[in-house]
């Protein structure tokens, strides 16, 4: 018979639950939430709706936001790649953090748009690429005088 009863390791103290914030990270968001977003910071961090996850990344390397029902992805470029994750966060909510250089395109797509690479038309609305995504992103009739507007005063050789 074995000195234990079905808990071998009944002599270690219980684990803490995991959480995915330490306390520097908590004040970080903390003192970036009081920050007003018409000066430039150099990253952003979004907190999913539970608290549990959240997302940190420069935010010059944001492409494009884009809500879809209870989560929204983000998109992001660094020097080699581009990639792409959702979190569970309300779109009003990321709108609210993003620096005031970020355009609406659409009703569930805010992009950067200094990374604009190509601009087309299409049959209801334009499309736009960013950076060195392959996604074309959407842009709506009612929001498409904010991007050409940017493009003919910032990029005139895309021609819109």
């Amino acid at each position: 018979m074995l000195p234990f009863k079905s808990q071998p390791y009944s002599w270690m103290p219980p684990r803490k639950p995991y959480s995915s914030f330490n306390p520097k990270t908590r004040k970080y968001m903390l003192l970036q939430a009081t920050i007003p977003t018409q000066f430039p910071t150099d990253r952003l961090v979004f907190s999913s709706n539970s608290g549990r996850d959240y997302l940190s990344l420069p935010a010059r390397s944001l492409l494009w936001v884009q809500a879809q029902k209870n989560y929204v992805e983000f998109c992001w470029q660094d020097e080699h790649e581009v990639y792409t994750t959702q979190l569970r966060i309300t779109f009003k909510a990321v709108q609210a953090q993003l620096p005031d250089s970020f355009i609406q395109t659409h009703r569930s797509f805010m992009i950067q748009p200094h990374h604009i690479e190509q601009f087309s038309a299409r049959h209801v609305g334009y499309t736009v690429k960013l950076g060195r995504s392959t996604y074309p992103v959407p842009v709506s009739r009612n929001h498409g005088h904010a991007v050409i507007n940017y493009l003919r005063n910032n990029l005139p050789h895309l021609r819109p």
